[in-house]
């Protein structure tokens, strides 16, 4: 049976009235049955855990403000199924994320809601020492893990953390299609920037189809930074993204991605102000134009498409009205740059009008 709690309720509840602490406010802090958000506003200054086989429907027009340790950590099913008209908001000055972790939330679905304002999680690194730095934050609007779940139509905005400004995603086969992610940013807690503005892809097959992805930062990866697995990225619109380093618009190290039928348009970066490839990744009928890279020093080459150490498989992508200038003399750019002594093969790509040059081999 679906216990529905009522908005004049929960906010009672979050204001003090004792009387519905039972019915309310715990209701969300633990849920491990079914439980439905009304329409309403309300302000959540905690957590809200939805356990393996809990179920947690928010329905269209509602919004929730969290406090700075609040947020939605879900290891059930999460139904947030707003409208067009009416969209579910997920807000509030400096709190966590939502999270979909594990078998338990693959039937979640998120869908026209607005996630903005959030600061990610702490993730534990691997592969470190114990000197350095143990934790960082990830996803800082929304987290997924080791999840099939979906999110849809959503906009997700002004988010921030160190990996995966706007999304995380660290194993599973989710599938985020027709979403606007924009003016995330990944930045660590000392201000430097961090790795995948928009979307932080790790060791997942995901589906990453019809989004448009736009005025995001990082240094590397300001749209979307992919390491290992073998995503598949279909009709994205990638553009106006920046990274300080490498891949404007998209860094890939290590993973078979493919990517195919997307627009790179009016990123910036310095090794691949659109691409910086550094894997076996597959590049089918894509759009790569009008970005800029540029490095003031006097060595190093810059590109919209850097391939490093990569056996990249190229077909039927356009190349074209790129601008890249740095390093020696100024003249060490060009719209394709190869640094790799592994085999990369083309299939029909055009590659022309990129200034100074079109391709550029180094090895």
């Amino acid at each position: 049976m679906s216990e529905k709690v009522e908005p004049s309720e929960l906010e009672a509840t979050l204001f003090g009235a004792s009387e519905f602490l039972e019915g309310g406010l715990e209701a969300l802090r633990s849920v491990d049955s079914y439980v439905t958000i009304l329409p309403g506003n309300y302000d959540i200054p905690f957590d809200i855990t939805v356990h393996p086989g809990g179920r947690l429907e928010i329905l269209p027009g509602t919004t929730l403000r969290f406090g700075p340790e609040g947020g939605i950590i879900s290891y059930g099913t999460l139904i947030a199924r707003g409208d067009k008209s009416d969209k579910i908001r997920f807000t509030g000055e400096g709190w966590r994320n939502i999270t979909l972790a594990g078998e338990g939330s693959n039937q979640s679905v998120l869908e026209h809601c607005i996630i903005e304002g959030g600061t990610g999680r702490s993730q534990r690194s691997t592969g470190r020492s114990q000197r350095s730095l143990a934790y960082f934050k990830a996803g800082g609007g929304l987290g997924i893990f080791d999840s099939s779940s979906e999110v849809l139509n959503c906009d997700i905005r002004h988010n921030s953390a160190r990996k995966g400004g706007g999304v995380y995603v660290s194993g599973g086969n989710p599938r985020l299609s027709n979403n606007k992610i924009h003016r995330n940013i990944a930045i660590s807690l000392e201000s430097r920037l961090g790795e995948g503005g928009g979307i932080y892809l790790q060791s997942s097959d995901a589906v990453i189809a019809g989004n448009t992805i736009d005025h995001n930062q990082a240094r590397l990866g300001g749209g979307i930074c992919i390491r290992r697995g073998k995503p598949t990225l279909t009709e994205n619109m990638i553009q106006h993204n920046s990274a300080s380093r490498s891949g404007g618009g998209i860094f890939i190290e290590y993973s078979n991605a493919i990517l195919s039928t997307n627009t790179f348009e009016y990123n910036e970066g310095k090794s691949g102000a659109a691409i910086h490839l550094d894997g076996p990744a597959t590049l089918e009928d894509n759009v790569i134009s009008y970005n800029r890279s540029e490095r003031n020093v006097v060595y190093g080459p810059v590109s919209a498409v850097f391939v490093q150490h990569s056996g990249c498989h190229f077909s039927g992508n356009t190349i074209s009205g790129n601008t890249s200038y740095g390093g020696i003399l100024g003249k060490r750019g060009a719209g394709l740059v190869l640094d790799s002594g592994r085999s990369i093969t083309f299939n029909g790509d055009r590659i022309f009008d990129n200034e100074p040059l079109d391709i550029l081999q180094l090895k």
